[in-house]
């Protein structure tokens, strides 16, 4: 035990004598395995800048009357909720809803959404088999 602990303050005041300065820090280039490549040979700016196309109708919401029904309420055997929204080529649908026999399951599409277009072509008809009870 004894020369654990001695061991250990020699390893502490080591890495305290051979610490390096702030500027020292600042000036070296050492890449993912460690290895020390000196002095960086440039400097680089980067910019980040959302150019995608505006849209005035991206909105997240619920739609909390089911179809047929006159009140706010879940959708019962044999109901349904009809949501509309517009989409562009390239984007996924993603939900979650509540399965409501259950506290933690739930319906949605995998990770990555619903592919809402196969090239130009938008997706119709039945998406249920996308779905997935989680």
């Amino acid at each position: 035990m004894r020369s654990l602990r001695l061991s250990m303050i020699v390893l502490l005041a080591g890495f305290l004598l051979a610490r390096c300065t702030k500027e020292e820090l600042l000036h070296q280039h050492v890449d993912l395995n460690g290895h020390n490549h000196g002095t960086p040979g440039a400097t680089f700016t980067v910019k980040i800048e959302n150019v995608s196309t505006a849209y005035d109708y991206f909105a997240a919401g619920a739609q909390l009357i089911p179809d047929g029904e006159d009140a706010a309420g879940p959708a019962f055997p044999g109901h349904s909720f009809t949501v509309k929204f517009h989409a562009g080529k390239g984007h996924r649908l993603s939900f979650a809803t509540m399965y409501g026999a259950s506290n933690d399951l739930f319906y949605a599409p995998s990770g990555e959404g619903i592919k809402l277009f196969d090239g130009d072509t938008p997706l119709t008809g039945n998406i249920t088999g996308m779905i997935s009870l989680w």
